[in-house]
């Protein structure tokens, strides 16, 4: 499965989507960590559908 990240700088941060999970956002003060929590959050939905 190919998803598409998201990665947003803000003030001080980086907010962090996937696009085909619609409004599931996640956020780092640096991309490495957003990129990381992006992981992280699938994980957990992976976790959850099961």
């Amino acid at each position: 499965m190919n998803l598409t990240a998201i990665i947003i700088k803000g003030d001080g941060y980086f907010i962090g989507q996937i696009k085909e999970f619609g409004g599931v956002l996640t956020q780092g003060t640096t991309i490495e960590k957003t990129k990381s929590n992006l992981i992280d959050m699938l994980a957990l939905w992976s976790e959850d559908t099961k």
